[in-house]
């Protein structure tokens, strides 16, 4: 699987409470979600913040079909933006993952519980190592 960075990517916000949604994108990502007192959606494109990608295929062929690429936010770091998420109303859906060698990725849901993926670049990102049996358990028995 493959990361596209900027390639028209959109990220859909809806918000039953605009105000709680507009501040957690603006302490997370430093968004600054417009206020006409009346608007409940927003539409973010790589155009408005190029960090703006997907997780999904870099390119659909009949094999990746069915699969949905997530909107994901590239970051600098992804235990800073992990810790503004939470502390401004957002939930860990999906806890950082390796993607080995080309970073670090995790799932949120905003104070509103829309979907979005966080990632770190890092080509050193690796899978831990599978720990030796211990001769324990359920297999030694």
């Amino acid at each position: 699987m493959g990361h596209v960075i900027g390639q028209g990517v959109r990220l859909l916000i809806f918000a039953t409470d605009p105000d709680r949604v507009r501040a957690f994108y603006a302490q997370v990502f430093g968004w600054s979600l417009p206020d006409d007192g009346q608007r409940h959606c927003w539409v973010i494109t790589s155009e408005d913040d190029p960090r703006l990608g997907i997780d999904g295929p870099i390119e659909i062929r009949a094999e990746h079909s069915g699969q949905v690429g997530i909107p994901t936010v590239h970051v600098a770091d992804l235990s800073a933006t992990t810790h503004a998420a939470l502390t401004a109303g957002g939930e860990v859906l999906v806890p950082r993952i390796p993607l080995p060698g080309i970073g670090w990725l995790l799932y949120l849901a905003d104070t509103e519980g829309n979907l979005v993926g966080v990632m770190q670049d890092d080509p050193q990102a690796a899978s831990p190592p599978t720990p030796p049996a211990s001769g324990r358990g359920p297999a030694a028995i």
